[in-house]
């Protein structure tokens, strides 16, 4: 049986490692719901991507198509791929999960987005994705509709209610 902390185990796993996360990401969110009392809440999962989104998110108003990410906090990723279909959402973001190598809680979150209400940051400046296996010649071909998105560009927060500020409150804008 392989290490608790194996870094093979978080490839290998890889689907199981997601559902986790996902379920410890939604658990979060749900609970400052709930704690804010904004009990008119939903959450909607995707049975598949196709959309650019894993989640669609309403809480205070606001609804949000979330591309759901993660990465170890060992990691070194340096930027993830998006679709322009996210971007074409209102209100679009992704948000990625800095999550511990071997307990797989998430310690941190970044969040590519526009303030609440407004779409997705342009992402058409950005690198276009190649598709991670080259043809017969070893030539990478470009992903069409898709752009990486440098994790220079990601706000950190360090806890799930700062990220509940930046999703769903856009009241918080106006106080500068």
């Amino acid at each position: 049986m392989q290490s608790m902390t194996s870094t093979s185990s978080h490839s290998l796993y890889s689907q199981l490692r997601e559902s986790i996360t996902t379920h410890a990401f939604l658990a979060a969110i749900g609970a400052e719901v709930w704690r804010r009392g904004h009990f008119d809440a939903e959450i909607l999962r995707a049975e598949f991507d196709a959309g650019g989104h894993d989640l669609v998110i309403t809480a205070n108003g606001v609804t949000r198509h979330i591309q759901l990410k993660s990465m170890r906090v060992s990691g070194r990723s340096g930027s993830w791929s998006t679709s322009q279909r996210l971007a074409d959402l209102p209100s679009g973001c992704i948000v990625v999960l800095h999550i511990d190598d071997t307990d797989l809680r998430v310690r941190r979150f970044g969040l590519f987005a526009g303030p609440p209400g407004d779409p997705l940051p342009d992402i058409s400046n950005y690198r276009e994705t190649k598709h991670s296996k080259g043809d017969s010649t070893g030539n990478k071909s470009v992903r069409q509709g898709r752009w990486d998105v440098p994790r220079s560009k990601f706000e950190i927060y360090e806890h799930v209610a700062d990220l509940y500020d930046a999703l769903f409150v856009p009241e918080l804008l106006d106080r500068g």
